[in-house]
């Protein structure tokens, strides 16, 4: 990792250090790894991830920043509940058909109407166009969250691959822009006619 980190990035910017099970670095690396984090390059993200902050060295703790993050929810249809029918059956359908602002108006208007919370709505849109984009490199459906192939049919029958990760950008985009202080069925029209 020393030796990768003494080269800057070739694209992107950055470079990400990824070590799962963080608790589990030998006396040895972590003392390693303390010297990287005292004086890192300026191009280099650590992320250390633990279930159990406290056995990481307090030298190599005291050089971080927490973050604390859910434990992952392992039944995502039923975390989206009562919203799944509504993204199906309404939103999907109306998505799959022909594009007009007035279509995507309209469905913004009901669905600010029927949802109360729009964050995991958004969530679900976000795995969703994951899937489509999972769906159209792999034509694997076993890799699938949430959508079902024959679900997903439709729109990926009007998307190619650039227009599929634009609308993953877009829905980013959305969820940004709904945690701060814009008119939700505004965000929502733009999102739903981008995403046609």
């Amino acid at each position: 990792m020393t030796r990768r980190l003494s080269f800057k990035p070739i694209q992107g910017g950055r470079v990400v250090v990824l070590i799962e099970e963080a608790d589990r670095l030998t006396e040895g690396a972590a003392d390693a790894l303390l010297k990287t984090l005292e004086e890192p390059p300026p191009y280099a993200l650590f992320l250390l991830v633990t279930a159990i902050p406290e056995r990481l060295p307090a030298t190599v703790r005291s050089r971080l920043h927490r973050i604390n993050l859910p434990a992952p929810t392992l039944d995502l249809r039923k975390r989206w509940g009562a919203i799944l029918p509504f993204w199906t059956d309404r939103i999907v359908a109306t998505l799959a058909g022909r594009a007009s602002f007035s279509t995507a108006s309209g469905l913004a208007e009901e669905t600010v109407r029927e949802i109360d919370d729009l964050p995991p709505l958004l969530d679900l849109a976000h795995a969703w166009w994951r899937d489509l984009a999972i769906l159209q490199e792999t034509e694997d459906p076993s890799l699938l969250v949430v959508g079902r192939s024959e679900g997903l049919s439709p729109l990926l029958a009007k998307k190619d691959a650039d227009q599929i990760y634009a609308g993953l950008a877009a829905i980013v985009e959305t969820s940004r822009a709904i945690e701060g202080n814009v008119l939700k069925q505004l965000a929502l029209e733009r999102l739903f006619f981008r995403l046609m």
